[in-house]
């Protein structure tokens, strides 16, 4: 498989991170660090998408401040990304029971728009990659 293949396939499963977290907007059976996490996962593999589509190998973190600095600085993507960084806490805290749980810094649905408007970053960012068939 190569890089663009693979980098598709990645942002497939951070779509579906991205249909968790609108099923879970309003559904308060939903804690805060599940719907964090879900969100840092989108963005996350998301994030991996574009690595691979550069053919850039990443490495096995989820640290999204980590992976965006695999990317030009003034790279677009890379611009977006930054702003999530704070959200890589919830990739562990919401497996295991710690004392103290992360809280989200925005609001579910300005959230939710936010990591929309990244994966869809990444989306055009693959596009623009695909050949002209």
């Amino acid at each position: 498989m190569n890089d663009l293949d693979y980098a598709v396939l990645l942002l497939e499963k951070a779509k579906e991170d991205l249909a968790a977290l609108g099923g879970m907007l309003i559904d308060t059976r939903f804690s805060d660090s599940i719907f964090g996490f879900h969100a840092q996962q989108a963005v996350e593999k998301s994030l991996k998408a574009a690595i691979s589509a550069c053919g850039i190998q990443y490495p096995l973190t989820h640290s999204i401040s980590e992976l965006s600095k695999l990317l030009p600085d003034k790279d677009p993507i890379y611009l977006k990304a930054v702003d999530f960084k704070n959200l890589s806490t919830f990739a562990v805290t919401s497996r295991y029971p710690l004392p103290e749980l992360p809280s989200l810094e925005k609001s579910r649905s300005d959230l939710l728009e936010d990591v929309a408007s990244f994966v869809e970053t990444v989306e055009r960012f693959l596009e623009s990659r695909s050949p002209a068939e």
